[in-house]
C-alpha cells in the first residue's frame, strides 16, 4: 500500500490538537484499599495521591493537619494528639479513615516530598508492645507507640525483639 491510499478520503489536519484531562476520580477507600498492591516508586506515588485526595480536610484549630476520618471516631482524640507530635517534629499529618471491609494505617505523614504510613498503638499494659505490634502486620512499616499513664516496666525490654 502506498501512501495516497492511506490518506485517501481523510484530510491532514495542518494544527495538532492535543485535550488535557484530568485522571479518573476514585474514592479515597478505593485507593486506600489498592494500597497493599503497590512496591517502590508506585507506593509512594500511590501516597502522595491518597494524601492530595479532596477527601481531606484542615482539622479545625490545627495546623498541618488533614482528617478524612472524621472526628467521631472512637480513638479521634489520641489521633489528634499523635498528630500534634509529628507536626512538632515538621510533619504535615493525614488521619486517615478507618472502612470496615480492610485494614489500613492511622496516618501519613510527610515531610520534603517524603510520604510515610504510620499505625498509633497505645501501651497498656505487660506484654502490650508485642501485641501491638503483630496487629500492626500488614497495615505499615511504621508504629507510632503512645504510652499510656500505667506503670509499663515489663514493656522496655520488649522491643529490643523487634528491631
Amino acid at each position: 500500500m502506498s501512501e495516497e491510499n492511506l490518506t485517501e478520503g481523510y484530510s491532514i489536519l495542518e494544527e495538532t490538537c492535543m485535550l488535557v484531562c484530568e485522571p479518573p476520580y476514585q474514592n479515597l477507600d478505593t485507593l486506600l484499599e489498592d494500597l497493599p498492591n503497590f512496591s517502590g516508586a508506585g507506593f509512594y506515588t500511590q501516597l502522595r495521591r491518597i494524601a492530595e485526595h479532596p477527601a481531606f480536610e484542615p482539622v479545625e484549630n490545627e495546623e498541618k493537619i488533614f482528617s478524612a476520618a472524621g472526628d467521631t471516631c472512637d480513638d479521634y482524640q489520641n489521633l489528634i494528639n499523635a498528630a500534634r507530635k509529628a507536626v512538632e517534629h515538621g510533619y504535615r499529618v493525614f488521619i486517615l479513615p478507618n472502612p470496615k471491609r480492610f485494614r489500613t494505617p492511622d496516618f501519613i505523614f510527610e515531610r520534603k516530598g517524603v510520604y510515610k504510613l504510620f499505625d498509633l498503638k497505645t501501651i497498656s499494659g505487660s506484654n502490650s508492645v508485642d501485641n501491638r505490634l503483630k496487629e500492626s502486620v500488614g497495615q505499615t512499616f511504621w508504629v507510632h507507640f503512645s504510652a499510656c499513664p500505667h506503670d509499663c516496666r515489663d514493656a522496655k525490654k520488649t522491643p529490643a525483639t523487634f528491631m
